[in-house]
């Protein structure tokens, strides 16, 4: 009987070695399938091109929840810290021949650019309209006869202008539809809960030593000297006047915005090399994953957080099918999808570990692209009170903790059941912190 148990646990052991290399297998795979997708969440996802899988016999789609992330945008303040590196370069007299040329380019880049920092693009707003056209087209059970649709956003300028993107769309494809749309302090106290903006914030703490930690390993994968040294005619004298993790960071960052600008900018191939990049993505996946994933270190801290959100979520679905809108729209940011997906354990995104080299097995900052959705798909039947739940994650089925009745359809009430622990567990992890919330509309 031990001989059996040890070959058990030694089975056990070896499947999950071959499960893990398969994970991080299928993770390069994706990557050299789209190389794009070395640009982690700035990368521009496709329409997805396979069909949805067909409801169960005498079931049909009746109302959808939405999340989504702002479309294609511009850098944050990246482009400014880069514009700074060179300049202060240019002063001491550090920049090669390739440096001059990179400079050149870089401030004719910047002098448009830089006045549009984190700005959406006409390519953001178009994928919002590319994905409200999908929705309707694959739903059109949910606009059958009078449909009434509720949206908010956050007030930042770039999600009002998705969400309008995606409205103007819909209204155009259904006439008759009724929308109504806020962007309000209001609405963003739980559909980004971790700004510190907001009011009654959650305050950030216990996760300076992480953060530290995986900045630390950045700098390790960042190939510094070889970067450097094509732009620098001494790297060791530029980094006594600028701070090397935020310049190349940044430099990443402008690289990464690229793809999500409407005009297309040439000669800047040859700031990274592909491995460089490949480095930069994972050292980037796990910055991401210490902050806003299941990550030990920082105490599951952020998706726990956004159990407001996931709380909203359930309680407005509830009251949307007794008798509210058939459509529920939600535009936000990366910093509540990522969270949110952690907690829900979306694909796997649930995944614990200590282990900096095992994160992106599960954990991929691409499948939180620019324009990042999640979609739930609610089916009905006339035959069966039984309320089915389809989740998609970038228009494409999704995964969720618990068996599924039926391909990627699952029972509302099971949803229900093992998500309210998960808002019941982090509520009191967190002391019983909430924010307040409008009623359900």
């Amino acid at each position: 009987m031990a001989g059996r148990g040890l070959m058990r646990t030694v089975f056990a052991a070896v499947a999950l070695l071959f499960s893990a290399a398969a994970l991080a297998q299928r993770t390069e795979s994706d990557l050299a399938e789209k190389p794009g997708r070395v640009f982690g969440s700035y990368y521009v996802y496709e329409a997805p091109e396979t069909a949805l899988p067909k409801p169960p016999k005498g079931y049909r789609p009746f109302y959808i929840s939405h999340l989504g992330r702002h479309g294609a945008r511009y850098a944050l303040t990246h482009y400014d810290v880069v514009m700074a590196g060179l300049d202060t370069a240019r002063a001491l007299g550090l920049l090669s021949a390739r440096g001059e040329e990179f400079y050149s380019r870089y401030k004719a880049f910047y002098a448009v650019a830089g006045r549009h920092e984190g700005e959406l693009t006409e390519k953001g707003a178009a994928q919002q309209r590319g994905i409200a056209r999908r929705m309707f087209g694959r739903f059109p059970a949910v606009f059958r006869g009078k449909t009434s649709l509720f949206a908010v956003s956050t007030t930042v300028p770039r999600v009002v202008r998705s969400m309008e993107a995606f409205l103007s769309e819909m209204e155009g494809l259904d006439r008759s539809i009724s929308v109504k749309s806020e962007s309000s302090i209001e609405h963003q106290r739980y559909i980004d809960p971790t700004e510190r903006k907001n009011p009654g914030a959650y305050p950030r703490r216990d996760v300076a030593a992480a953060v530290k930690a995986s900045n630390e390993r950045f700098v390790s994968r960042m190939d510094w000297k070889s970067f450097a040294g094509r732009l620098f005619t001494s790297p060791e004298e530029f980094e006594k006047h600028f701070d090397k993790f935020s310049f190349e960071l940044c430099v990443y960052r402008f690289v990464q915005s690229l793809p999500c600008l409407d005009e297309e900018y040439t000669g800047f191939d040859s700031l990274f090399t592909r491995r460089q990049l490949r480095n930069l993505f994972f050292a980037d996946n796990y910055r991401s994953y210490v902050t806003d994933g299941m990550c030990p270190q920082n105490n599951r801290l952020r998706p726990l957080v956004t159990y407001v959100l996931l709380d909203e979520m359930i309680r407005s679905a509830d009251s949307d099918m007794a008798g509210g809108p058939q459509l529920r729209l939600r535009f936000s940011h990366d910093s509540a999808l990522m969270p949110l997906l952690s907690l829900m354990d979306v694909n796997g995104m649930g995944y614990a570990t200590a282990n900096p080299d095992a994160v992106a097995d599960r954990w991929r900052l691409f499948d939180i692209p620019m324009g990042c959705s999640l979609q739930l798909v609610f089916c009905r039947s006339r035959r069966n009170p039984q309320i089915l739940v389809m989740p998609l994650l970038n228009e494409s089925p999704a995964s969720l903790p618990f068996p599924s009745v039926e391909g990627p359809y699952y029972s509302w009430q099971d949803f229900k059941d093992y998500y309210e622990k998960i808002v019941d567990d982090a509520r009191a992890a967190l002391g019983g912190w909430d924010v307040p919330r409008p009623e359900s509309r």
